[in-house]
């Protein structure tokens, strides 16, 4: 079942994919994520990602910072 994310509006925005073996990470970091053909928003927390009410998300592909909006 897909859940709707809400990116923040930007006016310029780049999402770089991540590799999840080579990079992770902070501690409890708001993130994106791909789990199969869907993103999803995620925490990083203990070491896994967790989505949708804290179930541990499985077989994430790639994952990307939260996006902000750039200072101007």
């Amino acid at each position: 079942m897909p859940t709707i994310v809400e990116v923040p509006p930007t006016k310029w925005s780049l999402i770089e994919w991540r590799n999840t073996q080579n990079e992770k990470p902070q501690e409890n970091d708001r993130v994106l994520i791909i789990i199969g053909a869907e993103v999803l928003a995620a925490r990083y927390c203990h070491g896994e990602f967790f989505a949708n009410n804290w179930t541990r998300a499985h077989a994430v592909r790639a994952w990307s910072p939260w996006p902000k909006a750039p200072v101007s």
